[in-house]
């Protein structure tokens, strides 16, 4: 009785998040802002295509949130993490985010830095001056509470500050809803992100990239020291049709290794995509630290890269996770 009441909660946010997408008209045509809130974040979750949306953050981290915010609700420890991203026209994305367990729930804060990179403006006098084309800064805050010790829900609220060529500037608020269900060694997961206000650069309005993600995730452990992880979700974005994405891990870790140390290989697949389709990743970790590197294929002559920084706090160990 107790599964099927999880499985009814579940299955009840999917359908309250689709129909609020309707509300929303997801569906039509039309341009969005706020490139910052759909930005990779993490490294690992890059590596397998973002199909992140059943990954809980006993295995993908603290960087779960910006998928479901309902995967930190499995977290055991005190856990930071830094990303670093450069792409291949001049943009940089810089993250930093804490998340701490609680008796009530877990919780996380993250700040988030993106710039796009210089243009040369001409003024009205006939100079030239170089600067910034877009400089934004986000601020998130995320709530998650396990119920049972399979389902989990959370919420994250977040606000954003975006500027453009230096002389126009804007704000938005939004928030993201997400539940995620375990069942053995099978994980579901829904979300519901971006649900916010309009972006407005003096009289241009543009909302916020709304969007729907879903998906399911197995894995599975040969023995303590060799696994499995297969991911796939489905992504509606505002504006955009849907995307498919397909994420798959093996990791070996334990006694093959020296000084109890962790390796992963990762590969993700995303149909529906024109450009970063193809990514692959690679992880490392020695307790409490841990490293992801993800290099995502743009076109036949040009990558993006990604790299994450995670430490685990009180002498906990990424089991702890």
């Amino acid at each position: 009785m107790l599964i099927k009441s999880f499985l009814l909660r579940f299955w009840l946010l999917v359908f309250l998040f689709a129909k609020f997408f309707v509300v929303q008209t997801l569906f039509g045509a039309g341009t969005t802002a706020g490139n910052t809130l759909v930005q990779s974040v993490s490294a690992r979750a890059q590596g397998m295509g973002e199909a992140y949306s059943s990954i809980p953050a006993t295995e993908g981290g603290i960087l779960t949130y910006h998928y479901n915010p309902a995967a930190l609700g499995f977290s055991k420890c005190v856990e930071t993490a830094f990303t670093f991203k450069r792409g291949i026209a001049d943009d940089n994305f810089a993250l930093f985010s804490l998340g701490y367990p609680m008796g009530l729930g877990k919780v996380a804060g993250t700040l988030i830095y993106y710039s796009v990179g210089n243009i040369d403006l001409i003024t009205s006098a006939g100079t030239s001056r170089s600067v910034k084309a877009q400089k934004d800064l986000s601020a998130i805050l995320t709530y998650s509470h396990l119920l049972g010790d399979n389902f989990s829900w959370g919420i994250n609220g977040k606000f954003l500050r975006t500027q453009l060529i230096e002389s126009f500037t804007a704000n938005a608020f939004a928030v993201d809803i997400g539940a995620q269900y375990k069942i053995q060694n099978v994980m579901l997961g829904a979300a519901i992100q971006n649900a916010g206000t309009d972006i407005q650069y003096n009289k241009t309005s543009d909302p916020l990239p709304l969007t729907l993600r879903s998906g399911f995730s197995y894995r599975k452990e040969w023995s303590k020291d060799y696994k499995g992880l297969v991911a796939f979700d489905i992504l509606k974005r505002r504006g955009e049709d849907p995307k498919t994405a397909l994420g798959l891990e093996y990791s070996v870790n334990g006694s093959v290794l020296p000084h109890q140390s962790a390796l992963a290989l990762r590969a993700g697949y995303v149909l529906g995509q024109e450009s970063g389709k193809i990514s692959f990743g690679l992880g490392f970790n020695i307790d409490p630290y841990r490293v992801d590197y993800c290099m995502q294929l743009m076109d036949s002559s040009s990558s993006s890269h990604l790299i994450t920084f995670a430490f685990l706090f009180g002498g906990a160990t990424n089991k702890d996770r």
